[in-house]
This record gives structure tokens, sequence and C-alpha cells, in this order.
């Protein structure tokens, strides 16, 4: 590799770590606070164990079915989009008591 190669490496790794940074740190909060205190492991590990299978799963079958990189994007962009729209409808639970069901 070259100087200019491995420094975009670095540069994109770096970008791509803080980004996994800003959600990762306050990831777990956010799915405490989903659910009532009763319900938090089911509510949360089922569903979560769901999305990966269903996504992160079939990600290499859809990539091989697709067979193009560009339009893989286009499927990583919609998924994207669709957790970005779960976020933004995510009711806040600032104040309210988590105990109650």
């Amino acid at each position: 590799m070259d100087g200019g190669t491995m420094w975009q490496l670095t540069f994109a790794i770096c970008v791509q770590v803080g980004l996994l940074a800003g959600f990762l740190s306050h990831a777990p909060a956010t799915d405490a606070e989903m659910f009532p205190t009763g319900q938090r492991t089911s509510g949360f590990g089922i569903y979560y164990a769901i999305a990966i299978a269903a996504f992160g799963g079939t990600a290499g079958y859809v990539f091989t079915w697709i067979g193009d990189a560009r339009t893989f994007g286009f499927y990583a962009i919609g998924l994207l989009l669709i957790a970005v729209a779960t976020v933004f409808f995510t009711p806040e639970t600032k104040g309210k008591d988590l105990t109650e069901a």
C-alpha cells in the first residue's frame, strides 16, 4: 500500500469507530428504558435476537442474491432508514416510573 491509501483506510476506520461509539455509548440505557422492569429481559432479548437473525444473519445471503455491492448498499441504507424511523418514534421515558407495566 502506498501512503495515501493507508491514510485513507485509517481515516475511514476512525470515522466508523467514532460513529459506532456514538451509538454504543447510550444503547444499553435506551434499550433498558424501552420496557418496564419486569419485561426487560424478554422484551429486549427476543426482539433483538429476531432482528439480528433476520437482518444480520441473512446479510451474506442477500448480498450473494443481489450480486452487486452498489445495490446491496441501497438495501443497507433502506434498513438504516427503518432504524432511524424506529428511533424517531421511540417514546421518551424521562421522569416516568419504569417499574409499572
